[in-house]
């Protein structure tokens, strides 16, 4: 029943919508006030010293970090650089020094990514375990507001909730491992013993690296890299990086005879701790006039060399700067001035003690050896030549990458029983590999020319370069050798890769002989004496922490016809072994 009014609902004003669009405002930007609050408070302000947040943030073994008795390691965080050098002994908290320098950039800038890259599986693991994940766990700062629900902690992964991440690789033999990943900062560690050709691969991750918007001030954080690593031999690479570098040596004053001393020498070990070598007093490797000169003040990058004499030691060190060093044990034993102790061979204490090089190297093969194997009566021919034609051929391409490495490829063939011939060679210009597509082009040309019978490829350069080769040869014609670690097997094909695993330190081994015994035969000397730096720049070194013998070469130092060779060789036998001998 109806009273006589409307039922109907009065419409609402202007003034209501207004009241209601005016709470709703005031409502977001009080979340967006306590949004942004939040966020400024777990995002410090950067001014670029990377050690005030180190000191701050950064807990190791329960305790705040601290430069305190660490102060040559200052400039790892803080000085502006594109390529920087750890040229170190052991014991000297290197590892330490690079987690923390991988980790602050991380925590503290959105989206950065680090990558570090050792030689071995074993050396990744210990350090993503040992020293990452204890920095990031252990500091309370970074465990409330870096890490949380969706951040990963693997082996070689570790990411941040502002989306910064590290990745962990190993590259003993290949750097396959480290294609397609993006980076900021590349950190090689142990680079004693990862082979040369592996660098350039890995530097290719830092080609897209640049600063988010609002953080253009710490440009120069970015595309850097970081090679750490105990010196072995002077023909080792990571010599020719110091050579290259500023050569910071950290300098220390006497305090008796006033005069400066550089602790790398064993006139520096006294009997509790080091000495001046012109007086015999004790001096302060922590002292505070103590400071890096550089002798190479035009290097290319900064290059540091840290002693294990430099270093804080326990008895003496104040316990603020919480000294591990045990002289004894860690210097005194080692130097053979314990009674009773022998100590350390003197390469190894040079090396892991003093952080010098110090030659236990050998060159793999001379120039006299491989003058012998350059016959007077053998020559280089065209595909047309009738000895071209005489016996079934082999090539061997070593792909290059437009680096000083250039591609290489060569033909021979086993016109006698059991010793291989080389007929022909040519070495891509480095203008020419710039085209990668016409290198391929030509190589599948020259091959069909002289009909080939196999090819075998470098595998680690040549990941698009061989599938076109297959597709002009088939894979039965193309074989990729793969390096591997030295506990392999001589060689073992896996077919669903097309791939043949090869025991790199064997093969090597085995093909150096074979020169030495005359079972490769290569053109008269003014023929091929263009070409012999690539087998003579090879050296030979034994690493202590990876048991095995490495074959390397230095920067700037070409190898790519001794590779080269030894796959056509390396195709012929596998292929004689299937098919028998022609």
């Amino acid at each position: 029943m109806c009273c006589g009014l409307s039922c109907r609902p009065r419409p609402l004003n202007a003034a209501f919508f207004g009241v209601v669009l005016t709470v709703v405002l005031l409502v977001s930007f009080a979340a967006m006030y306590v949004k942004e609050k939040k966020r400024r408070t777990v995002q410090p302000i950067l001014d670029g010293r990377f050690s005030t947040y180190i000191q701050a943030l950064i807990h190791v073994e329960g305790g705040l970090y601290s430069f305190k008795g660490r102060e040559h390691y200052l400039p790892l965080v803080n000085a502006a650089w594109d390529t920087l050098l750890l040229r170190t002994a052991r014991q000297v908290e290197k590892s330490s020094s690079l987690a923390i320098a991988l980790i602050v950039p991380c925590i503290m800038i959105p989206r950065y990514r680090g990558l570090y890259l050792v030689p071995s599986w074993t050396q990744a693991k210990e350090f993503s375990e040992s020293k990452l994940s204890d920095i990031n766990k252990g500091s309370p700062w970074i465990l409330k507001n870096r890490l949380g629900k969706g951040c990963k902690d693997s082996v070689i992964l570790k990411t941040y909730s502002n989306r910064s991440r590290i990745d962990l690789r190993y590259a003993f033999y290949t750097a396959d491992r480290t294609r397609g990943i993006k980076a900021d900062v590349l950190c090689i560690d142990e680079l004693q013993d990862i082979l040369q050709d592996n660098i350039p691969v890995a530097e290719q991750t830092l080609k897209h690296s640049q600063p988010p918007p609002g953080y253009e001030h710490l440009a120069h954080m970015y595309k850097r890299k970081m090679l750490a690593g105990t010196p072995k031999s002077n023909q080792n690479p990571i010599e020719s990086y110091w050579r290259g570098s500023t050569q910071c040596e950290w300098i220390v004053p006497c305090q008796t005879c006033k005069k400066w001393n550089v602790l790398n020498t064993r006139k520096h070990i006294g009997p509790t701790g080091p000495i001046c070598m012109y007086c015999k007093r004790a001096v302060d490797a922590q002292a505070v006039q103590a400071h890096w000169h550089a002798n190479n003040p035009e290097g290319s990058s900064l290059g540091f060399h840290i002693s294990t004499l430099m270093v804080p030691v326990k008895g003496i060190a104040p316990p603020e700067m919480r000294p591990w060093l045990d002289w004894k044990k860690d210097v005194l034993e080692p130097a053979g001035m314990i009674k009773g102790s022998d100590g350390y061979p003197e390469v190894q204490f040079q090396n892991e003690v003093l952080g010098l090089p110090c030659d236990d190297a050998a060159t793999a093969i001379t120039q006299e050896e491989v003058k012998l194997c350059c016959k007077s009566d053998w020559h280089f021919v065209g595909h047309d030549d009738h000895i071209a034609r005489t016996t079934r051929l082999y090539a061997g391409i070593d792909w290059g990458e437009a680096r000083p490495s250039k591609t290489v490829l060569t033909i021979g063939g086993f016109f006698e029983q059991n010793r291989f011939s080389l007929i022909y060679i040519k070495s891509f210009s480095v203008e020419e590999s710039n085209d990668p597509l016409e290198v391929v082009r030509e190589c599948i040309r020259i091959c069909t020319l002289y009909r080939v019978a196999a090819i075998g490829c470098d595998k680690g350069h040549g990941w698009t370069a061989n599938p076109m080769m297959a597709e002009a040869f088939t894979w039965d014609r193309v074989l990729q050798f793969q390096y591997v670690v030295g506990t392999a097997k001589r060689l073992e094909f896996a077919a669903p890769k097309h791939q043949w695993s090869v025991n790199r330190t064997q093969l090597m081994s085995e093909f150096f002989l074979d020169i030495k015994r005359d079972r490769i035969r290569l053109p008269s000397w003014p023929e091929f004496q263009p070409y012999h730096k690539d087998l003579t720049n090879i050296f030979v070194e034994y690493s202590n922490k990876l048991r095995t013998q490495t074959f390397g070469h230095n920067p700037g130092e070409n190898d790519d016809a001794a590779h080269s060779i030894l796959y056509a060789k390396l195709a012929g036998d596998i292929y004689i072994s299937n098919f028998g001998w022609g």
